[in-house]
C-alpha cells in the first residue's frame, strides 16, 4: 500500500506547483498515511515536523494531541521564560526560528521525500516553497491546538498580510497571551 502512495505521491509532484489548499491538505494527509505505517514498522515518530503539520491541517480545532505535537510545544514552552510581559509581539527565541519561519519542515519534507524517492523540486524552489507554505498557512489560519501542555491553553496562528502570519499562544500562567510574527 505505501508503494502506491508514493506513486501517487511522485506523480503528484512532477513537476507540479501548489496553487491550491485543497492540494496542501491532499500532499499532508497522503504523506501522514506513509509515516503512520513507517511508525507501525519501526515504532519511531520519524520527521516529527512533518507529522506536527499533517496532523494538524486535518482539524478545525485540534483537542486530541498527538506525540509531536505535544513534544514540539513543550519544547517552545520551556523556552519562553515567565517573565514575559502579557500580550506582548516577542522576538523569535533563536532555537525556535525555523520552526516557526518552517524551514524545520521544509528541511524534513525534502528529506522525508529523498528516502522515498518521491520529487521534492517543488520544495527545493523558492517559488514554489512559498506557495506551498502560503496556502498552509491559510488552511491552518485559526485551527487552534487546544490544551497541548498543561500550561498553554491554545496555540494558532492567523494571517496577519499576504506572506506572513502570527502565531499565538495563550498561556495559563503569567505570560498570558503572546504573538510571534512569522513572514514567509
Amino acid at each position: 500500500m505505501t508503494n502506491q502512495i508514493v506513486e501517487k505521491l511522485t506523480n503528484f509532484l512532477e513537476g507540479y506547483v501548489f496553487t491550491e489548499e485543497c492540494h496542501v491538505v491532499y500532499f499532508l494527509v497522503e504523506i501522514r498515511k506513509i509515516l503512520d505505517r513507517m511508525r507501525k514498522e519501526t515504532n519511531n515518530d520519524d520527521y516529527i515536523i512533518v507529522r506536527f503539520y499533517a496532523d494538524w491541517v486535518v482539524h478545525t480545532e485540534k483537542t486530541r494531541v498527538s506525540r509531536p505535537i505535544k513534544y514540539i510545544l513543550e519544547q517552545i514552552d520551556n523556552s519562553i521564560p515567565l517573565d514575559i510581559n502579557n500580550g506582548r509581539t516577542v522576538p523569535v527565541v533563536e532555537e525556535h526560528m525555523e520552526f516557526i519561519y518552517m524551514e524545520h519542515l521544509r528541511n524534513e519534507l525534502i528529506h522525508c521525500l529523498n528516502n522515498l524517492n518521491i520529487p521534492t523540486q517543488v520544495f527545493e524552489d523558492e517559488n514554489g516553497w512559498l506557495s506551498f507554505v502560503g496556502l498552509l498557512v491559510k488552511v491552518l489560519a485559526d485551527q487552534p491546538i487546544e490544551n497541548p501542555t498543561p500550561n498553554i491553553e491554545y496555540f494558532r496562528f492567523v494571517q496577519s498580510a499576504p506572506a506572513s502570519a502570527v502565531w499565538f499562544i495563550q498561556f495559563r500562567d503569567v505570560r498570558g497571551q503572546l504573538k510571534f510574527g512569522n513572514a514567509y
